[in-house]
């Protein structure tokens, strides 16, 4: 007699302590997802294509300036660095997209000596 009370309670308290997700929360999460996988059919190949690019225009770039690894970092940097895949945050605009990485030198330290938390 005291199990069947006690299922009938732990039932009874997991089924009021849930929160069902409604149907505009799971259309809308579905949806999210289906935009982030095509978007990601399109966004792919592009971003690899600019990789191989890049990495190309790097090895070109080492010959013409007779071994600068200086230019060659900064556009392997540009080029291969950055998101290869699109998240369903960067698709809904939560989250930024990097398709290339940073450009230029980096940016100086700052002045009270502290790390940017790395």
């Amino acid at each position: 007699m005291m199990r069947k009370f006690t299922i009938a309670a732990m039932t009874a308290a997991l089924l009021f302590s849930a929160t069902p997700a409604s149907a505009n929360e799971t259309g809308r999460a579905v949806g999210l997802g289906l935009a982030t996988v095509v978007a990601n059919v399109f966004y792919v190949p592009a971003k690899l294509s600019y990789a191989v690019l890049g990495g190309t225009t790097g090895l070109l770039a080492y010959v013409v300036t007779v071994g600068n690894a200086d230019v060659v970092g900064q556009i392997w940097e540009a080029s291969m660095t950055g998101d290869y895949v699109l998240s369903s945050q960067m698709v809904s605009g939560e989250a930024p997209i990097h398709f290339s990485g940073p450009s230029g030198p980096p940016p100086a330290p700052s002045a009270t000596g502290a790390g940017d938390g790395f």
